[in-house]
């Protein structure tokens, strides 16, 4: 398998009850996907997951880095300040790790769907994508789903490579159309912006509530998982599923 996202928390590891995962964890997590997939992409760079890129490079995995840019706009004056901070420990963070001599790190992300929740305004996310393309030599992005690409096309200047999520259990697409409907929006996106799309979150969940014509189930994740993968082969994608491991 080309990569999947990674996310080191666990049931008995949250990040609500400041209970981290610990490098040990973590490690033992990368020790079991070396071989099996060629690459990893994580969120964020806080919690203890600064240590992830040299642990990846020591299972030979490359690894795409993330900062997880938090909500700026809503709340108390003190709480949006408190997340201004909090992002900006990521950015630093992000930036540190990437100059490091590693070269299994491969490309960088600045925020996770934030235009799509609303977490910063599109100003503001274009803000830090300069500052993080000034200051390191590796590809930048931010991850969007499909539309808020289509939505946004002044974010595409401002970035390396369109780093774009394929959800269709979320768009409720019934499963047996769910992987034309992935390649019908990814050829879109690629017609527009040629050679520039990456497929960083990809997948279809085992379990959870139905979504107008979309059932989660473990059948329906195999059958979107097969025919996806193959595909993606076909056509020589780039691509993380989601999920390595389940989350809390």
């Amino acid at each position: 398998m080309m990569g999947v996202t990674f996310d080191p928390r666990h049931k008995e590891s949250t990040l609500d009850n400041n209970n981290y995962p610990t490098p040990d964890q973590i490690e033992s997590d990368l020790a079991l996907l070396s071989g099996k997939v060629h690459a990893i992409r994580i969120y964020s760079m806080l919690h203890g997951q600064d240590i992830i890129a040299e642990l990846a490079a020591k299972h030979k995995l490359n690894i795409t880095l993330g900062a997880w840019i938090g909500d700026e706009e809503k709340g108390d004056d003190e709480s949006k300040l408190h997340q201004r901070e909090k992002n900006r420990e990521e950015i630093e963070t992000l930036i540190q790790i990437s100059r490091q001599n590693n070269p299994k790190i491969v490309r960088l992300l600045v925020g996770n769907e934030t235009l799509l929740r609303g977490d910063v305004s599109p100003d503001k996310l274009i803000e830090y994508l300069r500052e993080v393309r000034k200051r390191t030599w590796r590809p930048v992005s931010t991850s969007e789903t499909w539309d808020q690409w289509m939505k946004h096309p002044e974010l595409v200047p401002e970035v390396d490579y369109l780093a774009v999520h394929f959800l269709p259990y979320w768009e409720g697409i019934n499963v047996d159309d769910a992987v034309d409907h992935v390649f019908d929006r990814y050829h879109e996106l690629q017609a527009k912006y040629p050679n520039k799309p990456i497929v960083t979150e990809v997948g279809w969940p085992s379990n959870g509530q139905p979504n107008k014509h979309a059932t989660a189930s473990l059948s329906n994740q195999a059958k979107f998982l097969r025919e996806f993968l193959n595909r993606a082969t076909e056509e020589n994608l780039t691509y993380y599923v989601v999920e390595a491991f389940d989350q809390p």
